[in-house]
This record gives structure tokens, C-alpha cells and sequence, in this order.
């Protein structure tokens, strides 16, 4: 069979693409088995309140993949409280933890060596008082001598120490029942407890869960609560690299909530 000259053309220019793909894949394997391996990733735990929205950005930074690009192996430990995350950073079983305001001031106050790294989130009437109407209760200053349930050296326990000074009641004239964030609902369900002060989600929850029983107070816009990372000033000081890459890959999850934020609450919303 005879080639035209167009066809023989086209063979010999089918024949140089497939040498050079050839040449191409070889090259890139070759250069593959001599390059240095890429460095191990540093692994680092965060004590994370998983639900609290504050703690969302570390999760759409991991789910974007930001910490992997920072060469950073991160490991999400899971805490129903920003006090509880902030103990497992200072008692070492965390490197860092998700934690607002008042834990650290209890911790400094404790003579804890702590420092806040970044601040997370900030927001206002997120925290405040869920009570039960069958026990008397349509104002804050009938929780006088009622028992609220609260986790104490939290946001919950500082917001129902001002609303109750608001008032003119002293913190101690108020019956204290110390409950984990998840207890919450049941004890007030069960009448177990006739008030809890927490926050969100737990607050509309609980408010929710009680229907037409129920009284919601809620804190004033002029309270701005912010939710931080923090550990032990130690290991912050020790480990400037980690710190760093860490706050690299949560300025770039927070570009990517502001630019896509409903796909960043979806990322949000699946890990609370």
C-alpha cells in the first residue's frame, strides 16, 4: 500500500508527539526517583470545642486542605467547651486549644502560663439564659434562689453573673448546679434544673425544646464574646514554624469563607 505524501506527513508527526510524551514521562519518573522526599509532616493536636460554630474556620482549613499545604498533620480533638479544650492544651494532651475569653482569664488568674495565639471568631448575643415559665420565671430577677444550670469558668457563668448584678442579685443568691454543655437539655427538660445559662447551639435548642414553657434571655449586643486558639506559652514560643504555617492556613480559610461563604458553612455545619 502506498502513502500519499500528506499521509506520510501526518505518521511521522503522530510518531515525534508519541517520542515525545514518551521522553516527557520518562523524565518527570526520572526526576521523581532522584528528588529528595518531601519532608514529614509535623503533626499537631488542636483541643477543639466541635460545637461551637467558633471553631468553624479550622475545619473548612482542613477540609480545603490548607494545613496539608502548610506541611502541617493536624489532629482535631473533640471538647464540648471551650474550657475543657484549653485544659487538655495546659495539661500537655493538646498542643493547642479552641477557647473564648474568660477560661484564659481564669487560667492567667491561676498563674497558668497561657497564651492566645489567634483569635477565631467574634460575636454578640450568642450566650445567655433559658428558664421554665411552670417555675415562675418570666424576668431575670426571678432566678433569685432557682437553680441554673452552668458551666462554671465559662462565658455561661460570667453572662448569668451580669445579668444577675443588672438586677441587683448577688451570683451567690442563686442555687449554682455545674453542668457539662450536653447535660444541658436534659436537666432542664426534667426540671431537674429551672434555668440554664449557656450558648450556641444549646441556647436555641433549649429554648426550642421547651416551646411556650420557655423564657429566653439573651445577652446584650454590647457584649462581644471572641472565640481564640491558645495553649501553653512555652510551647507557643517554642514552636514559631508550626504557629505560622498554622496562621497561614487559617487567613486563607477565612479569604475562602469571605469569597464563599455559604460553601463554608456547609463545611462548618458537617463537623459541629
Amino acid at each position: 500500500m502506498k502513502f500519499a505524501k500528506s499521509d506520510t506527513v501526518f505518521v511521522v508527526a503522530t510518531a515525534l508527539v508519541v517520542m515525545l510524551a514518551a521522553a516527557v514521562f520518562c523524565w518527570s519518573s526520572i526526576a521523581a526517583w532522584f528528588a529528595p522526599p518531601l519532608p514529614p509532616r509535623e503533626k499537631l493536636t488542636i483541643a477543639v470545642n466541635n460545637i461551637y460554630p467558633g471553631s468553624g474556620l479550622l475545619y473548612v482549613a482542613a477540609k480545603q486542605g490548607y494545613f496539608t499545604q502548610e506541611g502541617l498533620d493536624v489532629t482535631f480533638q473533640p471538647h464540648s467547651s471551650g474550657r475543657d479544650a484549653l485544659k487538655a492544651a495546659l495539661d500537655k494532651r493538646a498542643e493547642l486549644g479552641t477557647v473564648a475569653d474568660i477560661p484564659v482569664m481564669f487560667a492567667a488568674v491561676a498563674g497558668q502560663p497561657v497564651s492566645i495565639v489567634a483569635t477565631l471568631y467574634t460575636a454578640s448575643r450568642t450566650h445567655g439564659i433559658v428558664a421554665r415559665r411552670d417555675r415562675g420565671i418570666a424576668g431575670i430577677a426571678d432566678l433569685k434562689n432557682k437553680v441554673v444550670g452552668v458551666t462554671l469558668r465559662t462565658d455561661s457563668h460570667f453572662v448569668l453573673s451580669t445579668m444577675l448584678a443588672r438586677q441587683r442579685i448577688a451570683l451567690s443568691e442563686v442555687r449554682i448546679e455545674d453542668l457539662a454543655p450536653e447535660a444541658m437539655l436534659t436537666a432542664l427538660q426534667s426540671g431537674k434544673v429551672d434555668a440554664v445559662s449557656t450558648w450556641e447551639p444549646g441556647l436555641s435548642t433549649a429554648s426550642k425544646a421547651l416551646g411556650e414553657n420557655g423564657v429566653e434571655f439573651r445577652s446584650e449586643k454590647r457584649f462581644v464574646f471572641n472565640f481564640n486558639l491558645a495553649g501553653q506559652t512555652d510551647w507557643v514560643k517554642a514552636n514559631p514554624g508550626k504557629i505560622q504555617g498554622l496562621l497561614r492556613a487559617l487567613l486563607r480559610a477565612k479569604r475562602f469563607a469571605d469569597e464563599k461563604p455559604q460553601q463554608a458553612r456547609t463545611m462548618m455545619s458537617g463537623a459541629i
